[in-house]
């Protein structure tokens, strides 16, 4: 298999396809990888991928990444063609550097970085921030949630501590 030309910081299997997995560095490159295939095809040009920044939806068959670099930090991809879907904008003054995002279920998003230090979560459908904690004490390096019950936790890492988030739906009165 030909490589990256820099750091590779994430790996993502794919759920339904166990011979497929992608990669993603410092290279500006997402490669998509099949064991049966010596080829990297289709790669993903763009995202500065500096830590656990690409998840896969398997349902939909969409690749998440988030990049550290001031624009364009969280991105949707095609899995099959490698198309890009769309930009997902933040909505902040000051830009923020993804170190890490993934796929939560079927209705959100959560990401982590730097500048703002900041972990947020944001509706999939819509786009708009469901929830975010900024200016935490250190950048956000890695984040995961539980997978389970309605009421998911949300772990996110800094430099020396990790937070626990529940997640809670407000009664609208």
């Amino acid at each position: 298999m030909d490589g990256h030309k820099s750091r590779v910081f994430a790996l993502c299997y794919h759920a339904t396809q166990p011979d497929c997995f992608i990669s993603g560095g410092w290279d500006d490159t997402v490669m998509v990888r099949q064991y049966n295939n010596a080829s990297s095809i289709p790669n993903i040009y763009g995202p500065h991928i500096c830590g656990d920044a690409l998840d896969i939806d398997a349902h939909h068959n969409h690749i998440l990444t988030g990049s550290w670099r001031k624009e364009n930090v969280l991105q949707i991809w095609d899995y099959g063609s490698g198309a890009k879907i769309k930009d997902v904008p933040y909505d902040h003054v000051r830009n923020t550097q993804m170190y890490c995002c993934q796929w939560m279920g079927k209705d959100a998003i959560i990401s982590g970085g730097s500048e703002q230090n900041i972990f947020r979560i944001l509706d999939r459908g819509t786009l708009n921030t469901l929830g975010q904690v900024v200016d935490l004490p250190n950048a956000v390096y890695c984040i995961d949630h539980d997978r389970t019950g309605s009421k998911a936790r949300i772990a996110a890492g800094t430099d020396q501590r990790i937070f626990v988030m529940k997640t809670e739906k407000k009664e609208k009165h």
